[in-house]
This record gives C-alpha cells, structure tokens and sequence, in this order.
C-alpha cells in the first residue's frame, strides 16, 4: 500500500475479548466484530475525515441488525466521522476498530449471518472500501 492510499483490509467476527476469529456464537451473549483497516503516511497526515461502518445481516430471516456499539475507548459509534491524528487513528498504519454486537431477543438459534463494513475517507470525491465477514452462525451452546 502506497502513502497515499486507505484500504479496509478485513472484518471478521470473534467472542467478547477473544484473541483469534470465531464463527459460532451463542444465541444469549455479545460478540465482537473487528474492523481492520490501514492508511499511508502522507494521506493520513492530511488529518481528514474517515467513517466506518457496519451492517448486520440474518441471511436466515433477510434482516438486517445494527445494534453495534463501540466496545474500546476513543471508537467512533458505527457510521460516525473522525479525523486522522486523533483517536482512535492515531498514527499511520494498521487500525482495528471493535464494535460489540449486543444480544438481541430476535436472535434465534441456527441462523447464519454475515457483516458488511465499509470505510469511507474524504468529504468530496471520497475514496471508499469495503470488505465482508466469514458467515457465522448463532446456536445454542
């Protein structure tokens, strides 16, 4: 990736706090999606604006769940601008963006699911990526 260039490499799923990827989860509890993204020196020494957002979606029913909240300090809340040189972006590089799924009442066992995000950098003319999630399902455990 060159200076100049913003890319969201990828977005995957894991528990609460969990070290790697995880694709089952249990129908009563939080889970995690990671939102990795990198950005060159010179375009983020520009301190303009980026977004990130995420979408997810039952496949099994064809809803689509946005109970995302920011789950470490200084993250943006999913869909919500922030400039590069300030938290959480704070240097040059790789960024992880954690966003807790919250247990939802329509969560049933057995669905699958997938998250979409995307990331969106500059006002006018914005250069925008995006990446989808491994499926993963929600089951009992």
């Amino acid at each position: 990736m060159g200076p100049n260039d913003v890319e969201l490499v990828r977005v995957f799923t894991r528990e609460v706090d969990a070290p790697v990827a995880d694709i089952t989860f249990p129908y009563n509890s939080p889970f995690e999606v990671i939102v990795d993204a990198e950005v060159g020196s010179s375009l983020h020494g520009t301190g303009g604006q980026f977004e990130v957002g995420v979408i997810v979606r039952d496949l099994t029913t064809g809803g689509v769940l946005t109970s995302a909240v920011a789950a470490i300090p200084n993250t943006p809340p999913p869909g919500a601008s922030a400039n590069f040189g300030s938290a959480p972006w704070s240097n040059p590089g790789n960024q992880k963006f954690v966003y807790r799924i919250q247990r939802l009442p329509r969560f049933d066992e057995d669905h699958i699911c997938e998250v979409l995000a995307w990331l969106r950098v500059g006002i006018q003319n914005p250069d925008v990526s995006f990446a989808r999630s491994p499926l993963f399902i929600i089951q009992r455990r």
